[in-house]
């Protein structure tokens, strides 16, 4: 961040004639101008002088130029971010479908099941929830129910 410089009470006399002079001085700094001349015919407390070149249009130039340097970091970090996100749940998709591949296992309401989309598992692992299960099923269930 940009602050008033070091040697900030030097320019005490410069800031007042930038905000408009002793008597608006005294107004920012809620002292007297009688104070104000002290302080310049004396040194200004750091304060008093780090206030006026906050309001001086240097000062305020400075805060425009933080917000500035703060908006452009946190885009970049947001956009960095963002990357990152998009690359880890490509990656996330990617192991759920090699499992997925490796395990025989395909989701009921999985838009890419049975060669409908990017993932063609062909016919090499069986199908599950297929009609023709479902009879093997009932099949199988059959003798049960007439035994009872």
């Amino acid at each position: 961040m940009i602050g008033p410089p070091r040697n900030v009470q030097m320019l005490f006399r410069r800031l007042i004639d930038n905000v408009g002079g002793p008597r608006t001085a005294a107004k920012i700094l809620h002292v007297t101008a009688r104070t104000v001349g002290r302080w310049i015919a004396d040194q200004a407390p750091y304060q008093a002088a780090a206030l006026l070149w906050w309001t001086s249009p240097i000062g305020r130039e400075s805060i425009g130029i933080d917000d500035r340097n703060l908006i452009t970091t946190l885009r970049r970090l947001t956009d960095s971010l963002d990357a990152e996100l998009a690359t880890e749940r490509e990656r996330c998709a990617n192991l759920e479908a090699a499992l997925d591949a490796a395990t025989g296992r395909i989701a009921a309401n999985d838009g890419h099941a049975y060669g409908r989309g990017a993932i063609n598992i062909g016919s090499t692992l069986p199908r599950t929830g297929s009609r023709a299960d479902a009879r093997t099923m009932q099949q199988a269930a059959a003798p049960d129910r007439a035994a009872r």
